[in-house]
């Protein structure tokens, strides 16, 4: 795509080159920082699942680490049974690829996840765009709701109900013991 003179737009920005790589070829970067909690986890899981993966995944191939995306990786591992010992059920995985010495990878996956870096919503537009939406799948939790003033008290007790109902059912079809709240 040449511009009226002839000439092809380039990108100030340098771009990584995007490449399909064996999960075999990637290690966890041994000081990721980044834990995630079993409700975080799950909620990952239930979005790859859903949508599949959407980008993201940092690979730099010098080292053979992962910059950012572990925790998609781990849980794409667990769908994909795949074992980092035996390497038994390799899988391909489409990542951005990088060449940086160690430090600056260290730094780019404290950046990547560094919420300095990442701005903040604007609570009037989150609101207006939440509505008709099912919050969940957008990663947010009835707290997050209430807080954002977007759910009443009756309302939030419906739910409550709803989530205690599916939780009596998921107990049913899984085996494992219920409790009520």
């Amino acid at each position: 795509m040449a511009d009226k003179k002839g000439v092809a737009p380039t990108n100030k920005i340098r771009q990584a080159e995007v490449r399909e790589v064996m999960r075999s070829q990637m290690n966890p970067a041994p000081y990721n920082p980044r834990r995630i909690s079993e409700s975080a986890r799950k909620l990952l899981k239930e979005n790859l699942k859903r949508v599949g993966l959407l980008g993201g995944i940092i690979w730099n191939e010098d080292t053979g680490n992962i910059v950012s995306g572990h925790q998609r990786v781990n849980v794409m591992d667990e769908v994909n049974r795949y074992n980092p010992q035996t390497q038994e059920h390799d899988y391909p995985i489409t990542v951005s690829v990088v060449h940086f010495d160690e430090k600056t990878e260290k730094e780019q996956l404290l950046f990547a996840n560094n919420r300095n870096a990442q701005g903040e919503y604007d609570d009037d537009m989150l609101r207006s765009m939440l509505s008709g939406l099912d919050y969940a799948y957008a990663g947010f939790d009835d707290f997050d709701i209430q807080m954002l003033g977007l759910i009443d008290e009756d309302e939030q007790q419906a739910l409550d109900n709803a989530r205690t109902e599916q939780t009596w059912r998921e107990s049913q079809i899984t085996g494992e013991g219920y409790e009520a709240p």
